[in-house]
């Protein structure tokens, strides 16, 4: 990945979470979040920053993949 790229990741939540599967089954998807992936050189990890509850969150990715699934991701 080019340090500068700006990644689109699709993911799921790890085991069952209600709204995670009611987002996948309205939308006809195997998601139910988006989310853009930057790299993060400083820290050798990579920046989410993704939307939730009316606001946009950021975390590393290492912290975000304990607790969802990437299905798909792309430049």
């Amino acid at each position: 990945m080019n340090t500068s790229s700006i990644i689109i990741v699709f993911s799921r939540a790890k085991g069952f979470k209600l709204f995670s599967r009611a987002i996948m089954l309205f939308e006809g998807t195997k998601y139910s979040h988006t989310y853009i992936k930057l790299s993060n050189r400083h820290f050798g990890d990579h920046d989410i920053y993704h939307a939730s509850k009316g606001m946009v969150h950021h975390i590393v990715e290492k912290t975000f993949l304990e607790e969802n699934i990437v299905v798909k991701e792309g430049e």
